[in-house]
């Protein structure tokens, strides 16, 4: 259900990851009162959590870099960079209407993500559409949607996370 097949490409992500300003993003959502997450373990799980050797650094003039050297380009100078296949690259980023923080960091991401040229539009749904829409056809939703925002508060099992993030496929 992705809007483009950008968002499967590993290089993508990664470029997007350098155009994250997280402490933006803190500011816009909850005041500042935050510490950006690094891992999928939070720090608090002592025990677990180890903090990556190589962090990603909020840096928009890498995030263009990457998505050049990757053959995101913004052919037409629009503003706009287009996919692989030519098309302008606009992400529907989903979040939670439960708690206003969310479109807060929506409206933060998307203004980041915007300023390396790539188009991004938030949209803010209750709890149970939200749900259905973020599952695969398979489990009973849709999947349509690029991005989407939600709350990280981890376990202290890091096998709950990694189940939910890997598959007997994938070798998890």
């Amino acid at each position: 259900g992705a809007s483009t097949t950008a968002v499967r490409d590993p290089a993508f992500r990664d470029a997007l990851g350098y155009a994250l300003d997280m402490g933006a993003i803190i500011d816009a959502a909850v005041d500042g009162h935050a510490t950006p997450g690094t891992t999928l373990i939070p720090p608090a799980v002592v025990p677990f959590h180890t903090e990556p050797s190589k962090p990603r650094r909020f840096d928009a003039d890498v995030a263009r870099d990457r998505l050049e050297a990757a053959g995101y380009r913004d052919t037409d100078d629009d503003g706009i960079r287009e996919d692989l296949d030519g098309k302008p690259i606009d992400l529907r980023l989903v979040y939670p209407t439960s708690d206003r923080r969310f479109a807060s960091a929506a409206v933060a991401v998307a203004g980041q993500w915007d300023a390396v040229g790539v188009g991004v539009t938030p949209e803010g749904l209750e709890p149970d559409p939200l749900e259905e829409l973020l599952y695969t056809p398979e489990a009973g939703g849709t999947a349509e949607y690029d991005v989407e925002l939600w709350s990280w508060a981890g376990s202290p099992d890091p096998d709950f996370l990694l189940a939910l993030l890997t598959s007997a496929d994938i070798g998890g």
